[in-house]
């Protein structure tokens, strides 16, 4: 099954609001640090998020087995310097044009910029956040990148740590080790902020201000290892309205909370940012909800409760449930069985999309050979607890091994007729009744070689393998049989004749402009080519 490794956009728009409001935090702290002097808590809020995509999209290319360090170097960093060049390129060239003095002495700055240590070079330059904002350098506000571009470095390695021990130890314990390590990082901060002095230090410090980083990771690999702890809104409203809620407070933090108040630096960011983890676990829950609901057509039944809905859709939610788990293997029994046939068809068209789109396998477990043999990549037939083929839906319909899978693929179902082979040289013909069908060379050998000459056999044919057209007439003139025509069946673009061959009831599927109608005696031609032959005793196939 092809496995899709893109994450839909529906699902990352929530996510990427977010990121956009703390980016919007940054620039509105850099261009008006008096009225929106908690514009620096957009770094945490950035941080968080950057630290759970690592850890999902590391995560998914890890399932899929294409997790490899230099690949992960080569799209972060592909990803990252495009914009970073062009965006110090329309710096320089807007200060050259217009303030040329403060381009003076910020070759070191853009080159620490550029290399990932520019926090690093701030510290070491002594330099203060918070208190020159009124005439701070326009590369300030990007020692973020550089922090961002330390951890992209150190990640593979941690991640491959971590996937290694998840294989030794339990995962689902081993994931709290990214949150220990942000509380190591969180307690560092408080230790090494001095009350009353400058926090510049500790909030450029790659190590105090890890923490938002490692809690998105935990996040990440928390909800990884338990899919059930999710929250989602009954109604779609509820989540609009949280979501308006945290706009809003983050809003008011933005313009209230002091970047050098004793409060932030002694467990007050850490409180912050995992108030954005919780939103980010909000946001995620209730996008794959909502998309889930509008795959399986239940958006207008989300505010309903489970007792007034009916057993099709009762049975949409159960496949949902499963759905927003993204387990690695789907078990489906008779999921569309209690649904009416126009949503039997849209769900199966769906279903079918979901399995190209989440790539997991899916066992599906069905009585409907038409569900099959169109959702299937590969079907088992069993009858009675017994495997009897495994195929693909093509070579289950074409190649049958034996008379149960000829007879249960295919609507309506192969002919049977009993039928005597004789040789004719080195070719076989089967004899029904006073018809004589003369079978391919290939067939014919099958047959002989394997001693047939004399027994009796069984023979099928499917239904649009019999021809009523003149030119077919001509083209299988060895093989043609007469048949009083007991029931005609129009069906638009194709037409069904029932009739019986020496006492077998068989169908022929023919173009509808045929003139055969009910009661007629008319000649049909069997195509040899496609003629299946089956042991009478055992079943099994003869000529496959």
């Amino acid at each position: 099954m092809k496995q899709n490794n893109n994450i839909k956009k529906e699902e990352r728009f929530g996510l990427q609001a977010l990121r956009g409001i703390g980016i919007t935090g940054i620039v509105l702290y850099h261009l008006f640090p008096s009225e929106f002097c908690g514009g620096f808590l957009g770094v945490p809020l950035f941080f968080v998020l950057s630290g759970y995509l690592m850890y999902t999209t590391s995560h998914a290319a890890w399932e899929k087995g294409n997790f490899h360090i230099v690949c992960y170097y080569k799209k972060r960093l592909a990803k990252l310097y495009p914009p970073l060049f062009a965006l110090i390129a329309v710096i320089c060239c807007y200060l050259t044009l217009f303030e040329h003095s403060r381009l003076a002495g910020r070759q070191g700055e853009i080159r620490s910029i550029l290399f990932g240590f520019d926090n690093l070079w701030q510290i070491q330059q002594n330099t203060s956040y918070f208190s020159r904002m009124a005439n701070a350098s326009p590369f300030t506000h990007l020692w973020f990148l550089s922090m961002e571009l330390q951890f992209y470095l150190v990640w593979p390695v941690l991640f491959l740590l971590y996937q290694k021990g998840c294989q030794v130890v339990n995962g689902q314990k081993l994931c709290f080790v990214f949150l220990i390590m942000a509380l190591i990082s969180a307690g560092w901060m408080r230790v090494v902020y001095i009350p009353g002095q400058d926090p510049s230090r500790v909030y450029y410090g790659t190590d105090t201000m890890a923490f938002p980083l490692l809690l998105g990771i935990f996040l990440g690999a928390f909800r990884q290892q338990y899919p059930n702890f999710r929250h989602t809104f009954r109604k779609k409203r509820n989540a609009i309205v949280i979501f308006g809620l945290f706009v809003l407070t983050t809003i008011l933090l933005f313009v209230t909370i002091d970047g050098q108040s004793d409060l932030v630096y002694q467990g007050g960011m850490f409180v912050v940012s995992l108030g954005f983890a919780f939103m980010i676990c909000l946001m995620e829950d209730n996008s794959e909800w909502l998309s889930t609901a509008k795959i399986l057509d239940l958006e207008a039944l989300l505010e309903r409760k489970p007792k007034a809905l009916s057993g099709g859709q009762r049975q949409r939610v159960a496949m949902g449930r499963a759905i927003v788990r993204n387990p690695k293997v789907f078990l489906m029994d008779e999921p569309l069985s209690n649904l009416d046939a126009k949503l039997r068809v849209q769900m199966r068209t769906e279903i079918s999309k979901l399995h190209q789109r989440l790539g997991n396998t899916i066992i599906y477990v069905t009585h409907d050979q038409t569900e099959a043999m169109t959702l299937g990549t590969r079907i088992v037939v069993m009858k009675d607890g017994v495997i009897q083929q495994i195929d693909t839906p093509q070579n289950l319909y074409n190649r049958p091994d034996n008379l149960f899978v000829a007879g249960f693929i295919g609507s309506p179902q192969m002919n049977f007729s009993e039928a005597v082979c004789e040789a004719d040289g080195k070719q076989a013909v089967l004899c029904v009744g006073p018809y004589r069908i003369r079978l391919s060379e290939e067939k014919s050998s099958a047959l002989l070689d394997k001693g047939y000459a004399g027994r009796t056999v069984i023979m099928g044919i499917r239904p649009e393998d019999l021809h009523d057209a003149p030119e077919m007439l001509e083209k299988y003139k060895d093989s043609v049989v007469e048949a009083k025509i007991s029931v005609y069946e129009l069906l638009g673009a194709e037409v069904c004749l029932y009739f019986e061959l020496e006492g077998a009831s068989m169908t022929a599927r023919v173009d509808p402009g045929t003139g055969a109608r009910m009661g007629d005696t008319i000649r049909l031609a069997l195509n040899p080519e496609k003629i299946h032959v089956f042991d009478k005793e055992s079943g099994l196939s003869i000529t496959n």
